[in-house]
C-alpha cells in the first residue's frame, strides 16, 4: 500500500498501525456518509412535504374549477333551451305580424282614400 502525502503515520509505521489508521479513516468516511445520507433524507422529506402541499392546493383549485365548469355547463344548457324557445317565439311572432300586415293593408288603403275624399269635400264645401 502506498503512503499518502497527508498520512499522519510516520514513514516507518507498522502494518498494525496502518490497519488502525485505515480503520479510523473508514470510520470518518462512514460518519461523513451518514451525515450526507441524513441530509439527503431530510431534503427528500421536505421535498415530499412541499409536493404534498402543492398537490393539495392544486387538487382544491381543480375541484373549484370543475364545480364552476359544471355550473357553466348547466347555464349554457339552460341558455340554449331559452334561445331555442325565443327562436320559436320569434318565428310565431313573425307569422302573426305578416298576417296583421296583410289585414292592415286594405284598411290603410281605405283610410288613404277617405283622406282624399275628406280633402275633396272640404275644398268643395269651404271657400278657398
Amino acid at each position: 500500500m502506498s503512503r499518502d502525502k497527508k498520512s499522519k503515520l510516520p514513514p516507518d509505521a507498522s502494518t498494525k498501525e496502518y490497519q488502525h489508521y485505515n480503520a479510523v479513516l473508514l470510520e470518518e468516511i462512514r460518519s461523513q456518509m451518514n451525515g450526507v445520507i441524513e441530509t439527503v433524507q431530510l431534503t427528500g422529506q421536505r421535498l415530499d412535504e412541499k409536493i404534498d402541499g402543492v398537490e393539495k392546493r392544486l387538487t382544491e383549485r381543480l375541484e373549484i374549477v370543475e364545480m364552476v365548469v359544471r355550473g357553466n355547463s348547466e347555464d349554457i344548457k339552460k341558455n340554449s333551451e331559452d334561445i331555442k324557445k325565443n327562436s320559436e317565439d320569434i318565428k310565431k311572432n313573425t307569422v302573426t305580424i305578416q298576417r296583421l300586415e296583410q289585414k292592415l293593408d286594405p284598411v290603410i288603403e281605405k283610410v288613404e282614400r277617405h283622406d282624399v275624399d275628406i280633402l275633396r269635400l272640404k275644398s268643395a264645401v269651404l271657400p278657398a
